[in-house]
């Protein structure tokens, strides 16, 4: 006789899948149970119910919803033997999400568009109302002649941005705005926004030589005019490292589009093009929910700080360490840590996560969160001293204070004997 396959009830199959679900797709889903997409549908709709099995791959792949005490994380989940690999990869992923969201807002795109002139008479379709004449009759005509223009803008921009010149003067300021030996004056930024050759200079110290004999004296408007005439870049003397970033971030952000270890990240990979929005596939960044299933055994009362400013890597190659926050938008900047803060878990499957937020100041809010699962148990206090060292983490706190918690707490301690 043929065992019979032991099924869940309906409620507990519809509220498994459906937290599968919401964490993947309908059709992902029915390829993880190797189930037709309808299938999925009958399911959420009560008319079929999971085997046990199921409910297994859905419990190794998802997690498993539960009533039992649980903790809300924002944080990206990481295995101990990964942890350097995945603290820069992630970092950069992180980095790419904000870099994604400032150039998308409106905000960004008219303070780029803000520095580019252009000649109206050359915009299809504007009309040119005199001064004298604006008025009520004449808003829709306006309103109409600024869209263009901006469209206009955008298009001759995005050229710019494919120029190989324009990639050259991007190298060149950054270098030379990186160099904080350079003695950045009016003069310097006259010569790198006008007046020299982008393509050849050199720093020597605090002097910036321009125009070697061999030099074919591209200058930034001259790349300009080349695209069109009376296609400027408005760059101010007083200001002038804002933009100037803004325009080298968007390069090496069409640029990093091109790369394959990013391409999964976004929804659709068709490159990058300004005023466009770049869209993001979230579930593919490394910071996602999770609800932990046991009790916090132990956490730091206080914030650690660390031996030294942990600086992450830079998506941008922008460094952190020469450029300042006020020389333009922080999303642009590498994330520096200066404090951590520690909670150990102790889950129901007898597991431990140790999560690590980081923090620029003490009075702050955490910049970026670390689940990290320990994947031996009887080794969780040496590898918890290992990520100290890792990180640089500045304590006073002994093991036997720690042990101390976890034991009060419920937690597992693997070298105790326990009494009953």
């Amino acid at each position: 006789m043929k065992e019979t396959e032991t099924k869940l009830n309906k409620q507990i199959s519809k509220h498994y899948i459906e937290h599968a679900c919401s964490i993947s797709s309908s059709g992902q889903v029915a390829k993880d149970l190797n189930l037709e997409p309808s299938r999925v549908s009958e399911i959420k709709s009560g008319r079929r119910r999971l085997s046990e099995k199921e409910s297994e791959v859905i419990q190794e792949l998802y997690g498993l919803p539960s009533t039992s005490d649980g903790h809300w994380v924002e944080a990206e989940l990481v295995g101990l033997s990964d942890l350097n690999k995945a603290f820069i990869d992630n970092g950069l992923l992180n980095q790419l999400a904000s870099v994604v969201a400032l150039v998308n807002s409106e905000g960004f795109i008219n303070s780029v568009l803000n520095v580019i002139n252009v000649d109206e008479r050359l915009v299809k379709g504007y009309v040119h109302i005199p001064m004298v004449e604006r008025g009520e009759n004449t808003s829709g005509t306006e309103q109409k002649n600024n869209r263009l223009v901006k469209e206009h803008k955008i298009k001759l921009l995005n050229r710019l941005l494919s120029h190989t010149y324009f990639q050259h003067w991007c190298d060149t300021a950054l270098r030379l705005l990186s160099d904080e030996k350079v003695i950045k004056n009016r003069e310097f930024y006259e010569n790198l926004y006008y007046q020299k050759d982008v393509t050849m200079p050199i720093a020597i110290g605090s002097e910036v030589r321009w125009d070697f004999p061999n030099s074919d004296c591209i200058t930034l408007r001259g790349i300009c005019k080349q695209i069109e005439h009376g296609f400027t870049l408005n760059l101010d003397y007083y200001n002038p490292t804002q933009h100037t970033f803004e325009l080298i971030a968007l390069l090496k952000l069409s640029t990093i589009c091109q790369f394959k270890s990013f391409a999964h990240v976004f929804e659709a990979n068709d490159g990058f093009k300004f005023g466009r929005k770049l869209t993001l596939n979230r579930k593919k960044l490394p910071n996602q929910e999770y609800v932990v299933i046991g009790k916090c055994v132990w956490e730091s009362n206080d914030l650690f700080r660390l031996e030294k400013p942990f600086i992450e890597k830079s998506l941008l190659k922008f460094d952190a360490q020469t450029i300042k926050k006020s020389d333009t938008n922080e999303s642009l900047l590498p994330i520096t840590s200066n404090f951590v803060s520690v909670r150990l878990f102790y889950t129901e499957q007898y597991k431990y996560l140790v999560e690590i937020s980081f923090y620029l100041e003490d009075c702050s809010n955490p910049h970026r969160t670390m689940l990290i699962e320990i994947e031996e148990k009887n080794k969780v206090f040496e590898n918890l001293v290992d990520i100290f060292k890792h990180f640089g983490v500045e304590h006073q706190i002994t093991m036997k204070n720690i042990k101390y918690a976890v034991a009060s707490k419920g937690g597992y301690i693997p070298s105790a004997i326990y009494l009953k």
